[in-house]
C-alpha cells in the first residue's frame, strides 16, 4: 500500500513534483450539481443539469514541524501553496500504488461489464487495480453521469467490473479511475484568501486543503494520448506539464504530428 501523495508542475517544461504526505486525518469528498429547478403552478418540476464536479477537502492534522522531515514537508507544502494560489492544478491520490485513471475508449451501454480504455494517463504509471477495487466512472460535462464501480480484474488497458454499468456512457469522454484518486484539482475559489497550512508556533503543523476537481480541463485533457510527459514515481523533468497539456487542447492543438486529437478513437468527440 503507498502513502497519501501530491502531485504537481511547477513549470511548463514538464517537472512533475511529488510530495509524499506520509499520512492523512481526514478525507471528505462531495459531489457538486450545477442545476437549476423551475415549479410550475400545477405542482410540475423541471430540472435542468449543467454538470458535476466532486469537491475534496484533505487534512493532516497536528504533524510534528521539529524534525528534518516535518521541516521538509513544509517546505513542500509552502512551495505548492504558491502554485495553487496562482490557479495551478495539482492531483492527490489517498494511495500512491491506486493512483489509477484512465479515458474509455469508446461507449458503453448499460449492463456492459468489459471496457476498453487507453490505458493510465497520470503521473505513477505503474499504479494499477485489483479486484475488489472500487472505481468511479464518470461522463463530461453538461450530462456529468457519475457511477460507482467495484473491480473484476484489471488486464492491461481493459477493466473488468464485477456488475454491468447501470448507467450508459453513451457520450465520450469518459474517465473511469479509483475512487480515492483525483487527477485534476484545483484550489476552491473561497479558500483562495486563506492558508492551505497552519502551525502551533512552528512545533506542530496541519495542512488543510479545500479543493475542487477541474472537470472541463479533466476533460480537455482527454484528447491526448499516451503518458503524460514527466510522469513517474519520482520527480524527474520531461518536456510537458499537464497545465500545458490543458492549455494545448483548450486551443485545439493536439500532441500528435499536425497538431491532430491525440490518438483518440474514431467517433470520438472532444469537448472543446
Amino acid at each position: 500500500m503507498g502513502n497519501p501523495t501530491i502531485w504537481y508542475y511547477p513549470d511548463t517544461s514538464g517537472t512533475v513534483i511529488e510530495i509524499d504526505l506520509a499520512d492523512v486525518s481526514d478525507l471528505e469528498v462531495s459531489t457538486e450539481q450545477f442545476r437549476t429547478t423551475a415549479e410550475g403552478l400545477n405542482g410540475s418540476i423541471r430540472t435542468t443539469n449543467y454538470g458535476v464536479r466532486h469537491r475534496l477537502r484533505l487534512v493532516r492534522a497536528r504533524f510534528n514541524g521539529q524534525n528534518t522531515a516535518g521541516e521538509d514537508l513544509v517546505i513542500a507544502l509552502r512551495t505548492l501553496e504558491s502554485h495553487l494560489k496562482r490557479g495551478g492544478r495539482f492531483g492527490f491520490a489517498l494511495d500512491k500504488d491506486k493512483a489509477w485513471a484512465a479515458f474509455l475508449k469508446t461507449r458503453y451501454a448499460s449492463t456492459k461489464t468489459v471496457l476498453q480504455t487507453n490505458g493510465n494517463n497520470f503521473f505513477n504509471t505503474s499504479a494499477t487495480l485489483v479486484s475488489t477495487d472500487i472505481v468511479v466512472l464518470q461522463s463530461a460535462n453538461p450530462e456529468g453521469t457519475v457511477e460507482y464501480a467495484r473491480v473484476s480484474s484489471l488486464s492491461g488497458d481493459k477493466i473488468t467490473l464485477a456488475a454491468g454499468l447501470r448507467n450508459p456512457f453513451m457520450n465520450p469522454p469518459a474517465v473511469i479511475r479509483h475512487r480515492d484518486f483525483y487527477p485534476v484539482m484545483q484550489l476552491n475559489p473561497a479558500s483562495v484568501d486563506g492558508s492551505i497550512i497552519t502551525t502551533d508556533q512552528r512545533y506542530n503543523y496541519t495542512l488543510d486543503i479545500d479543493a475542487v476537481e477541474d472537470v472541463d480541463s479533466l476533460f480537455k485533457y482527454s484528447g491526448f494520448a499516451g503518458q503524460l510527459t514527466g510522469s513517474s514515481s519520482t520527480s524527474g523533468s520531461r518536456s510537458l506539464s499537464l497545465d500545458t497539456a490543458i492549455k494545448r487542447a483548450k486551443e485545439g492543438v493536439g500532441l500528435g504530428v499536425g497538431g491532430d486529437d491525440g490518438g483518440l478513437p474514431k467517433g470520438t468527440r472532444l469537448n472543446r
